[in-house]
Formats: structure tokens, sequence, C-alpha cells
């Protein structure tokens, strides 16, 4: 995997974070989560993708990721129920950029050197 995808990924997931935080700690329109499902389900799975093509080690983070975006496609709540999943998404995604940013930094020391 190249770290131009790392890169792209790793921004579309900081928008998905943006976005979930908004939807956790505002009132956003209704309109609004049809967005943020998407753009959360898309950085997770291209996430999955990309710990998947990284290393085998990351098989239960990536598949922890596939079902958040299976999850935010498929399944229709209440606003009050999506919290809890909401909070697993940020949690899934925070794992995600930890280990792409990590990997990104490793990569620019290798260069370095």
């Amino acid at each position: 995997m190249t770290r131009d995808w790392k890169v792209g990924i790793c921004g579309v997931t900081f928008i998905a974070l943006g976005f979930l935080a908004y939807a956790l700690f505002g009132r956003p329109p209704y309109a609004f989560f049809s967005v943020m499902k998407l753009t959360v389900a898309s950085s997770a799975l291209a996430g999955a993708w990309a710990l998947f093509r990284e290393s085998k080690r990351y098989i239960p983070v990536s598949f922890y990721l596939v079902l958040i975006a299976g999850t935010h496609l498929s399944a229709r709540m209440r606003r009050s129920e999506w919290a809890l999943f909401d909070w697993g998404a940020v949690a899934g995604l925070a794992v995600l950029l930890l280990i792409l940013l990590s990997h990104l930094v490793r990569e620019a020391k290798a260069q370095i050197r």
C-alpha cells in the first residue's frame, strides 16, 4: 500500500470522526445522517482493506471495521439508539488512525536513514 493511499484514508477517517462528533454532541438535521453514514462506512471499509493489506495481524481490527460499515449502512434506528454504535465507530476509527499514522511515521523514519 502506498503512502498516498494511507494519507487519503487517514483524511477520510478524520472527516468521519468529525461527523461522528457532531452527531454525538450536536443536534444535526435528519438529512445529515445519510451523509455521515456513507462517510463512516467508506472510511471503515477503506481502512479495513488498508489494514488487511498492511499485515495479516490486523485481521481482528479489519473485521471490526467491516462490522462498523455494515451497521452504518444497513441499520435503521432512532437517534438515541445510534449513540452506542457511533461511540463504537469512534473507537474503531481511532484505532485505525493510530495504526496507519504509526506506519506512516515508521516509513518516513526509514526514508530519512
